[in-house]
């Protein structure tokens, strides 16, 4: 995949050395301040002035850059404020969907970081750009670099050159967009974003503890995180707690399960012992596609099951992506 995402390895240093740095305009605030590395000979033209609080609802433009008008080669830089926690990767995979434009290549690096390619058009003009997605804090950056279709390959290198070298200027305090709530089942702690109630499951059968973790509005859930743990003293196996997650779904109408990822998890240095990841879709009572995700894991005291439930990719996309993004959180956090 490098060869359709270059940084600029491919460039001599003496051509690197000649790509300038900027900050952006002048009044964007510490929390949008940033440094960037533009080609030599293009120009910083003008954006509107940035709001006071930056809109949740749309992008904002930081920085504009563009050489000769001839050649229709442009870089910009903008930012929007996030609601909810969302992977970088995902992030991007949402505004290709929404935007009419054709993925190439996507790697997301980390959480908070992802790189992309993609072709759109403009008034039936082909064009093939480059994209990254920063996240710091609850503050989104989008770096977008671009050039005619035709002419990309000779501006490749360049232009992945200027999106790797964005930085912002300070890095935020939390990682998340939102708070990170700390709960703790058994002698297990682990966190998940504000806004995801909690609810500890009073009527577990004995050697079985569990919370519900729903994110709902208006009293309509829109996803549903189930951690469980269940004594190793208790007759089970990790095939008979994956098929009770499934009878657990089944409880809430949800139907027609098919298996789509089973695999082993890198546990590393862990707690844990052994792990699988499990995903099947599914849909619900109205027939709406649903995705449950099951991690299974096994500790010397206890197994444990995170179980999620959401609407699926092809349902919702923004709202699977932020449900799985803080499903990846209580794994990411679990100790």
């Amino acid at each position: 995949m490098d060869e359709f995402l270059p940084i600029g390895d491919g460039l001599p240093d003496a051509v690197k050395a000649g790509f300038l740095p900027h900050a952006g305009a002048d009044g964007l605030g510490k929390a949008l301040a940033f440094t960037i590395l533009v080609p030599p000979g293009w120009r910083a033209d003008g954006v509107p002035p940035v709001p006071a609080t930056l809109p949740t609802d749309r992008m904002t433009p930081l920085a504009l850059y563009a050489n000769d008008p001839g050649e229709g080669c442009y870089l910009q830089v903008q930012a929007v404020r996030l609601v909810r926690d969302i992977g970088a990767e995902h992030w991007i995979r949402h505004f290709m969907l929404v935007s009419d434009y054709v993925p190439k290549a996507i790697r997301g690096l980390s959480p908070i970081f992802a790189d992309a390619l993609c072709t759109f058009a403009i008034e039936d003009f082909a064009f093939t750009g480059r994209i990254t997605a920063t996240l710091n804090g609850d503050i989104l950056f989008y770096v977008f670099a671009f050039a005619p279709t035709a002419t990309y390959p000779q501006w490749a290198e360049r232009l992945g050159y200027s999106v790797a070298s964005f930085e912002p200027s300070t890095e935020a305090a939390h990682v998340g967009v939102a708070p990170w709530v700390a709960h703790q089942v058994e002698a297990y702690r682990f966190q998940c974003p504000a806004g995801w109630a909690a609810y500890p499951a009073h009527t577990a059968p004995p050697g079985v503890s569990a919370v519900d973790l729903l994110y709902e509005t208006d009293e309509s859930p829109l996803g549903w995180i189930r951690f469980k743990t269940v004594s190793r003293d208790q007759p089970t196996s990790m095939e008979q707690l994956a098929e009770r997650a499934l009878a657990d779904m089944e409880d809430t109408g949800v139907r027609d399960f098919t298996l789509r990822v089973d695999q082993g998890i890198e546990l590393g240095d862990s707690i844990f012992t052994g792990g699988v990841l499990q995903m099947f879709d599914g849909a619900s009572s109205t027939g709406l596609p649903q995705e449950i995700w099951v991690t299974l894991l096994e500790a010397p005291a206890h197994f444990v099951v995170v179980t999620l439930l959401t609407p699926a990719r092809t349902a919702d996309f923004r709202l699977w992506a932020e449900n799985r993004r803080a499903y990846g959180i209580v794994a990411e956090t679990l100790r």
